[in-house]
């Protein structure tokens, strides 16, 4: 049975490096694609948005990367409130946002907090 436990965590170990590895490309394509819809006003750029953030906020958690799952989530919500809005972000709503990215990655470059077990 310790063996089995054994595997598991390092499977977990292996998923969690993978995951800390494509994590910056996940950020940055989230920058962009930001960028996207600030300078067109693509509503489709605004539902990858909220779909990719949504995503990070429980992938975050999931590997260990609680402060990304807990920016992604702030920006999850500012991204839902924008388009509940149907209206163009203002200037402090778009400063509050890309304050949030700049924090995604710095806090990717942090290494990952294991689970507590329970």
């Amino acid at each position: 049975m310790k063996s089995e436990t054994g595997k598991l965590q390092l499977r977990l170990q292996a998923l969690q490096r993978q995951y800390a590895q494509e994590l910056p490309d996940k950020i940055r394509q989230l920058e962009k694609t930001w960028q996207r819809f600030v300078e067109q006003g693509d509503q489709q750029a605004l539902d990858s948005l909220l779909h990719d953030t949504h995503n990070l906020t429980g992938s975050g958690a999931i590997y260990g990367y609680h402060q990304i799952s807990s920016v992604a989530r702030e920006l999850e919500q500012l991204l839902a409130n924008i388009q509940e809005s149907q209206r163009p972000p203002n200037k402090g709503d778009q400063q509050h946002i890309e304050h949030c990215i700049r924090a995604l990655h710095l806090t990717a470059q942090s290494p990952a907090q294991p689970a507590t077990p329970r």
